[in-house]
C-alpha cells in the first residue's frame, strides 16, 4: 500500500481512537465507603450501600458530581421529626420576640386579657340568651301541639296544623346548634385565659434573662 493511500486510513483510525478515549474519559464511576471505612470504586453501588451518599468520579479521578442515597422509612421518619422540632422551636422563638415587643409589663398583658375576656363574656351571654329564647319557644310549641291529635286523646281534638311539627323539630335543631356554639365559646374562653397565663409566665422568664 502506498503512503498516500495509507494516510486517510491512518487518520480515520486516529479519529476513532480519539473519540473512544474521550468517551472513556467522559464515563464516570461511583465512589463509596464500606462498613469498615474502606473506599471503593465501581460502575455501580452494591445494594447494601444504596442508602449512602456517593461521589461521581471520572476516569481521570476528578469528582464531577454527587448523588444522594435512598432514604429508609426510619430515616424519613427521623427527618420529619427533626423538622417538626425545628418548626416548634422557630415558632416559640417568634412568639418570644412578639411577647417582649408587644408588652412592657405584666400589667399590660393583664389589661389586654381583661378586654379579650370581656368580649368573649358578652358573646357568651348573648348565646345563653339565644338558647333560653329558643327553649321557651320550643316549650310553647310543644304545649300548643298537645292540643291536637295525635297528642290529644279527646275525640273532639283537631288534627295538628300544617307546619307545627316542623317548627318544633326546627327549633330543637336550632337549640342543639346554639348550645354547641355556646360550649365552644366557653372552651375558647378557657383556652385564651390559659394562654395568657402562659404568656405572663414566659414574659417573666424572658425579663429575668431566661
Amino acid at each position: 500500500m502506498s503512503p498516500n493511500a495509507a494516510a486517510p486510513l491512518l487518520l480515520a483510525m486516529l479519529a476513532c481512537l480519539t473519540m473512544w478515549s474521550a468517551a472513556a474519559n467522559a464515563q464516570t464511576v461511583y465512589k463509596w465507603t464500606d462498613k469498615r471505612g474502606q473506599t471503593h470504586y465501581g460502575d455501580r453501588v452494591p445494594p447494601e450501600y444504596a442508602t449512602q451518599d456517593r461521589e461521581l468520579i471520572n476516569r481521570q479521578g476528578v469528582t464531577v458530581g454527587r448523588e444522594e442515597g435512598t432514604i429508609t422509612d426510619e430515616e424519613l421518619k427521623a427527618q420529619k421529626e427533626r423538622e417538626r422540632i425545628a418548626r416548634i422551636k422557630a415558632e416559640a422563638a417568634l412568639r418570644d420576640r412578639m411577647l417582649v415587643t408587644a408588652y412592657q409589663s405584666v400589667e399590660e398583658i393583664e389589661l389586654v386579657r381583661g378586654r379579650r375576656l370581656d368580649q368573649i363574656d358578652s358573646q357568651i351571654q348573648l348565646l345563653k340568651l339565644g338558647v333560653d329564647n329558643l327553649v321557651a319557644r320550643h316549650r310553647e310549641l310543644v304545649k300548643r301541639s298537645n292540643q291536637f291529635k295525635p297528642f290529644n286523646d279527646d275525640p273532639k281534638a283537631e288534627s295538628m296544623p300544617a307546619g307545627l311539627m316542623e317548627d318544633i323539630k326546627r327549633t330543637e335543631s336550632e337549640i342543639d346548634v346554639q348550645r354547641a356554639n355556646l360550649d365552644l365559646r366557653i372552651r375558647n374562653r378557657t383556652e385564651i385565659n390559659d394562654q395568657f397565663d402562659a404568656d405572663i409566665a414566659r414574659f417573666n422568664q424572658l425579663r429575668a434573662g431566661g
